[in-house]
């Protein structure tokens, strides 16, 4: 079966929020405000659909969005020229088909017209997400630093030069 990336539609706010909420331990809670919040603070939003589903999401900001998360505050103040990837999301039972992959392909490609230098991300380092960390190298990614946010969780602040 392939699967297909498209931009979001406003019928995939169930199923993105559905995906989200089973993801939380990994990535901030989402609810259908911050959804919209997000949205109007000019969220690029891909879906990626496998077998006529929705397998998962991708929300991302360009340089200069509107957005007030720490780590995107971070990359504002020392890079330029990126898009942020905020989060990523493939449903349990779709893991390892690729999907996240051709997500990251599509993200490389709006980057590359938009005539932007580089992907940025945060990965959880500890507590690690090993899976997002493993990913994200086999990617390409490189770490350009660390991050205490809060009082029990530090990120890897990365970066993929296009």
């Amino acid at each position: 079966m392939s699967t297909r990336i498209r931009l979001y539609g406003a019928h995939d706010a169930t199923d993105i929020l559905r995906l989200n909420r089973k993801s939380e331990n990994l990535l901030s809670p989402m609810d259908s405000q911050r959804f919209a919040h997000l949205r109007q603070s000019g969220a690029l939003v891909f879906v990626a659909e496998h077998a006529e589903s929705i397998a998962g999401f991708l929300i991302g900001f360009h340089e200069g969005a509107d957005y007030d998360s720490v780590n995107y505050q971070w990359f504002l103040k020392n890079t330029q020229r990126f898009l942020y990837i905020d989060r990523v999301v493939i449903s349990e039972t779709l893991r390892g088909l690729g999907i996240a992959r051709l997500l990251y392909e599509q993200v490389k490609v709006q980057a590359r017209a938009d005539g932007l230098e580089k992907i940025v991300a945060e990965i959880n380092a500890e507590p690690p997400n090993m899976e997002s960390l493993e990913f994200h190298r086999k990617q390409g990614f490189r770490e350009m630093a660390t991050q205490n946010v809060g009082v029990t969780k530090i990120v890897s602040l990365q970066c993929l030069d296009l």
